[in-house]
């Protein structure tokens, strides 16, 4: 005797007594389906409180994606939720999904998976796929056993991934989100058989094919030449030339 728990159409569990002693009768049945509603009902309670703080996040999120403005205070303060800070290192991941996987509603449930497997991760639907941010300041594990774990993830279900280079500022998630397009883009034209792509693996073949193609020039830039621009700059010094000249 089985019953099934589904939410929103998403399969979460089932409830399996086996026939031990004596047969199965249909007051067990009954008893079965009250039990059943009492389960159904703890585990809306405990999603309930999290998936609120995710959704409020989350919307935050998609508003720095699309550009809008956002209140620091509110996101400092969701960010805060997590137990995330504004200034956290953090990259991009986008995932990419069939079509196929949208209409059966396999988005929230592979995004439910990846925080479950990475805790220090927070994964959401957005346009042709899933993005999935890391908190590296967080991360509980090795940078090389992160991306074997996750290339098996990305295997396992057939999913295809570009990762965006690190940054410390939340409010530049558009920026490493195109990051994550262009690496996935490139990747899966020049190396088909890889699960992932980091965009410093492929973001001087995409410039000698499309040049910057209306992006700004600091996506291209290499995070040490940034801050060698940003010392420049808050110091009156030209290490950004010395350099040059060195190369």
């Amino acid at each position: 005797l089985y019953i099934n728990f589904w939410e929103e159409g998403q399969y979460e569990g089932r409830l399996c007594i086996s026939e031990l002693n004596r047969a199965l009768t249909k007051t067990d049945e009954a008893m079965a389906a009250c039990l059943a509603e009492y389960i159904q009902s703890a585990l809306k309670w405990q999603n309930y409180f999290p998936q609120q703080k995710s959704r409020i996040l989350e919307s935050l999120f998609l508003k720095l994606l699309d550009e809008k403005i956002v209140d620091e205070n509110v996101f400092i303060r969701r960010l805060g939720e997590y137990e995330w800070e504004r200034n956290d290192a953090y990259f991009c991941i986008l995932i990419k999904m069939d079509e196929r996987d949208f209409e059966i509603s396999a988005g929230l449930a592979t995004c439910h998976k990846l925080e479950m497997q990475f805790p220090f991760a927070f994964a959401f639907i957005y346009r042709e796929g899933i993005l999935m941010l890391v908190n590296k300041t967080r991360m509980d594990m090795g940078i090389h056993e992160f991306y074997s774990s996750f290339a098996l993830f990305l295997r396992e279900g057939l999913f295809k991934a570009g990762i965006s280079r690190s940054s410390k500022d939340f409010f530049q998630i558009r920026e490493y989100y195109e990051q994550g397009i262009i690496a996935l883009e490139v990747g899966q034209k020049t190396d088909p058989m890889f699960w992932y792509y980091k965009f410093e693996d492929y973001v001087v073949p995409y410039l000698l094919a499309k040049g910057m193609k209306g992006y700004p020039a600091r996506i291209f830039c290499p995070e040490g030449l940034v801050r060698i621009f940003a010392y420049d700059e808050g110091h009156h010094t030209d290490l950004a030339g010395t350099l040059r000249v060195y190369l």
